[in-house]
């Protein structure tokens, strides 16, 4: 990651040839799956971490060219499926959301609220109409640290947030609930998700 963000700087030529190089073979190994398996397949994801929890690793103006275009392709991609796109990138991705939202993305976990502009208000009410957030139970002190109560009061209030009106998946603010979580915490997450409906279910 080191030399790839140093050629971001001294040999962009080099970064537009490799990006390339790879999203050809992700291309081509992503139409295989979706031409075998199409009707088993509803979400496809993609984790492709590019932020610390201060800040994205690089300017939204490198991000516009190195990662824009086959971002973008791969969703039209997925999207010429039928399938949704679910994109996973940790920390504060805020200011890169307006143009993750341009290439299409549908959903954006894991919503890693400690970290800067990552407020779930703030970003409901900025780009809640356009993308689905996934995630948002924090890791970091709540599941991990925290009490029962503590777990219970926090996953109501995101589904009160992020969940008004639709649009949010409730889940841990990382893909992976880490190991010094306590059972009784996850548990209460989960069922606090399960038995907390504030808003009338849709059914079509």
């Amino acid at each position: 990651m080191q030399n790839l963000l140093l050629d971001f700087a001294l040999r962009r030529r080099f970064v537009d040839f490799l990006f390339h190089t790879i999203s050809e073979r992700s291309f081509f190994f992503l139409d295989k799956m979706l031409q075998s398996s199409h009707e088993h397949i509803d979400i496809v994801y993609m984790a492709d971490d590019y932020c610390s929890q201060q800040a994205p690793l690089f300017s939204p103006q490198d991000f516009g060219r190195f990662v824009m275009p086959y971002l973008t392709r791969i969703v039209d991609k997925v999207h010429r499926y039928n399938k949704k796109f679910l994109l996973h990138v940790c920390g504060a991705v805020r200011p890169l959301l307006p143009q993750i939202i341009d290439a299409g993305v549908d959903m954006l976990e894991p919503i890693q609220t400690r970290a800067d502009g990552m407020d779930p208000a703030e970003l409901k009410k900025d780009f809640g109409r356009h993308i689905c957030f996934y995630g948002g139970v924090d890791l970091q002190q709540t599941l991990c640290r925290g009490s029962v109560p503590t777990v219970v009061d926090e996953v109501k209030r995101l589904i009160d947030v992020l969940g008004k009106d639709g649009g949010y998946i409730l889940g841990p603010g990382h893909t992976y609930i880490q190991i010094d979580a306590p059972l009784e915490n996850i548990l209460a997450m989960y069922e606090t998700a399960f038995s907390y409906r504030p808003y009338q279910l849709c059914t079509v």
